[in-house]
Protein backbone atom coordinates (compact mmCIF):
# COMPACT_ATOMS: atom_id res chain seq x y z
CA UNK A 1 0.00 0.00 0.00
CA UNK A 2 2.88 2.35 0.56
CA UNK A 3 4.50 1.70 -2.36
CA UNK A 4 1.48 2.44 -4.29
CA UNK A 5 1.12 5.48 -2.50
CA UNK A 6 4.32 6.51 -3.45
CA UNK A 7 3.83 5.76 -7.06
CA UNK A 8 0.88 8.18 -6.98
CA UNK A 9 2.72 11.19 -5.56
CA UNK A 10 5.60 10.59 -7.92
CA UNK A 11 2.83 10.72 -10.65
CA UNK A 12 0.86 13.85 -9.49
CA UNK A 13 4.31 15.53 -8.80
CA UNK A 14 5.31 14.70 -12.61
CA UNK A 15 1.57 15.76 -14.29
CA UNK A 16 1.86 19.16 -12.20
CA UNK A 17 5.95 19.76 -13.48
CA UNK A 18 4.16 18.91 -16.81
CA UNK A 19 1.31 21.75 -16.69
CA UNK A 20 3.62 24.39 -14.73
CA UNK A 21 5.50 23.93 -17.67
CA UNK A 22 3.34 24.25 -20.44
CA UNK A 23 2.35 27.69 -18.46
CA UNK A 24 5.80 29.14 -18.55
CA UNK A 25 6.31 27.97 -22.02
CA UNK A 26 2.68 29.88 -23.31
CA UNK A 27 3.53 32.74 -20.94
CA UNK A 28 0.95 35.10 -20.26
CA UNK A 29 -0.17 35.77 -23.94
CA UNK A 30 -2.08 39.61 -24.16
CA UNK A 31 -5.64 39.07 -26.09
CA UNK A 32 -4.18 39.77 -29.61
CA UNK A 33 -1.44 37.25 -29.23
CA UNK A 34 -3.53 34.45 -27.99
CA UNK A 35 -5.37 34.76 -30.97
CA UNK A 36 -2.30 34.60 -33.35
CA UNK A 37 0.08 30.84 -33.18
CA UNK A 38 3.07 31.74 -34.80
CA UNK A 39 4.13 27.58 -34.52
CA UNK A 40 1.31 24.94 -35.65
CA UNK A 41 1.76 21.79 -35.51
CA UNK A 42 -0.68 19.17 -37.15
CA UNK A 43 -1.59 15.45 -38.31
CA UNK A 44 -4.04 14.69 -40.95
CA UNK A 45 -5.65 11.86 -41.04
CA UNK A 46 -3.57 8.92 -42.23
CA UNK A 47 -3.99 4.70 -41.34
CA UNK A 48 -2.44 4.99 -38.47
CA UNK A 49 -4.07 5.35 -35.05
CA UNK A 50 -0.78 5.94 -33.09
CA UNK A 51 -0.63 9.14 -31.68
CA UNK A 52 2.60 10.67 -29.88
CA UNK A 53 3.33 13.57 -27.21
CA UNK A 54 4.86 16.13 -28.77
CA UNK A 55 7.52 18.43 -27.14
CA UNK A 56 9.19 21.81 -27.52
CA UNK A 57 11.94 22.71 -26.32
CA UNK A 58 11.45 19.70 -23.84
CA UNK A 59 8.16 20.77 -22.27
CA UNK A 60 5.08 18.78 -23.38
CA UNK A 61 2.63 20.68 -25.49
CA UNK A 62 -0.11 18.12 -26.80
CA UNK A 63 -0.71 14.73 -28.31
CA UNK A 64 -0.32 14.13 -32.27
CA UNK A 65 -3.00 12.46 -33.03
CA UNK A 66 -4.72 12.14 -36.34
CA UNK A 67 -6.40 15.42 -37.30
CA UNK A 68 -5.04 16.82 -34.66
CA UNK A 69 -3.77 20.70 -35.03
CA UNK A 70 -1.37 22.47 -31.77
CA UNK A 71 -0.56 25.86 -31.81
CA UNK A 72 1.26 27.70 -30.10
CA UNK A 73 2.80 31.48 -29.37
CA UNK A 74 6.81 31.28 -29.15
CA UNK A 75 8.98 33.26 -28.66
CA UNK A 76 10.96 34.15 -31.44
CA UNK A 77 14.02 32.30 -32.48
CA UNK A 78 15.27 28.38 -32.62
CA UNK A 79 13.54 25.78 -31.28
CA UNK A 80 13.28 21.74 -31.10
CA UNK A 81 10.29 20.03 -31.74
CA UNK A 82 10.45 16.39 -30.65
CA UNK A 83 8.36 13.18 -30.35
CA UNK A 84 7.86 10.17 -27.98
CA UNK A 85 7.82 7.87 -31.14
CA UNK A 86 10.34 4.75 -31.16
CA UNK A 87 13.25 7.10 -32.95
CA UNK A 88 12.52 10.24 -30.58
CA UNK A 89 11.74 12.21 -34.01
CA UNK A 90 13.19 15.73 -33.20
CA UNK A 91 12.86 18.88 -35.79
CA UNK A 92 14.54 22.06 -35.56
CA UNK A 93 12.50 25.36 -36.29
CA UNK A 94 13.08 29.04 -36.73
CA UNK A 95 10.00 30.76 -35.53
CA UNK A 96 10.21 34.67 -37.16
CA UNK A 97 8.71 37.18 -35.71
CA UNK A 98 5.42 38.32 -36.74
CA UNK A 99 5.33 35.04 -39.35
CA UNK A 100 3.67 31.50 -38.41
CA UNK A 101 5.47 28.06 -38.65
CA UNK A 102 3.85 25.09 -39.89
CA UNK A 103 4.95 21.29 -38.99
CA UNK A 104 3.49 18.90 -40.29
CA UNK A 105 3.37 15.29 -38.58
CA UNK A 106 2.71 12.02 -40.82
CA UNK A 107 2.86 8.67 -40.18
CA UNK A 108 3.49 5.68 -42.31
CA UNK A 109 2.16 1.93 -42.42
CA UNK A 110 5.06 0.74 -40.03
CA UNK A 111 3.98 3.92 -37.49
CA UNK A 112 7.08 5.82 -37.97
CA UNK A 113 6.61 9.43 -37.37
CA UNK A 114 8.04 12.34 -40.17
CA UNK A 115 7.81 16.49 -39.03
CA UNK A 116 8.64 18.34 -41.52
CA UNK A 117 8.10 22.64 -41.92
CA UNK A 118 5.83 23.14 -44.64
CA UNK A 119 3.98 25.81 -46.27
CA UNK A 120 -0.05 24.63 -46.19
CA UNK A 121 -2.53 26.22 -47.24
CA UNK A 122 -4.12 28.25 -44.09
CA UNK A 123 -7.54 27.46 -45.45
CA UNK A 124 -7.10 24.14 -44.85
CA UNK A 125 -5.40 23.90 -41.43
CA UNK A 126 -8.87 26.10 -40.29
CA UNK A 127 -11.09 23.31 -42.08
CA UNK A 128 -9.03 20.97 -39.58
CA UNK A 129 -9.60 23.25 -36.79
CA UNK A 130 -12.04 26.09 -36.66
CA UNK A 131 -11.37 26.81 -33.18
CA UNK A 132 -7.48 27.44 -34.22
CA UNK A 133 -7.92 30.48 -32.64
CA UNK A 134 -8.55 28.66 -29.07
CA UNK A 135 -6.01 26.44 -29.02
CA UNK A 136 -3.07 27.10 -26.45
Amino acid sequence: MKKLMGQLIVIGAVLMSTMMANIALAGEPSADQAKEHNLVIYRGVDRSAMSYRIMVDGIRVGKLSKDAVIGLHLPAGEHVISATDAKRTELMVVVAEGAVTYVSGEVDKRHRLSLDTVEPDKGAVAAMAPAMATIN
